[in-house]
């Protein structure tokens, strides 16, 4: 998919527009600039039969069917995308269902967010590398 962290293609799926935001701010921080921005699941899967993501992450809020089902959907186009599922504190079981389904992790709304998306990027980018799809960093 990629061939450098710089080159990582990143999609958020988020209906708040500020969160969409917020975590598109993060990702810049970090040197990441090839990020495209949903506020529905249909709109990032529409969009993935012109450009494949390395990496979605999606909000729990989308409606928790309709978001496993995005969920599932996306790996079925693209099983190697790194789907990263964003839930509320209280939605841990919501969650842990996403993992089974294929989320490569989740991450808890809340006070370290930007800390969270931030190791997740970075274990994401390391299993890229074992798994010889050849990123640098």
């Amino acid at each position: 998919m990629t061939n450098s962290a710089k080159d990582l293609r990143i999609c958020i799926v988020d209906g708040d527009p500020i969160c969409r935001e917020l975590y598109k701010q993060y990702l810049y921080n970090m040197r990441f600039f090839k990020i495209d921005l949903f506020k529905d699941g249909q709109e990032c899967i529409k969009m993935l039969d012109k450009k494949i993501p390395d990496l979605v992450f999606v909000d729990h809020q989308l409606a928790s069917s309709d978001c496993l089902e995005n969920l599932k959907r996306i790996k079925r186009i693209n099983p190697d995308i790194y789907i990263v599922f964003i839930s509320e504190p209280g939605d841990i079981d919501l969650a842990i269902h996403a993992l089974k389904l294929g989320a490569f992790d989740y991450i808890v709304k809340g006070e370290k967010e930007e800390e969270m998306i931030h190791n997740v990027v970075r274990r994401i980018l390391e299993v890229m590398k074992v798994f010889s799809r050849k990123v640098s960093f």
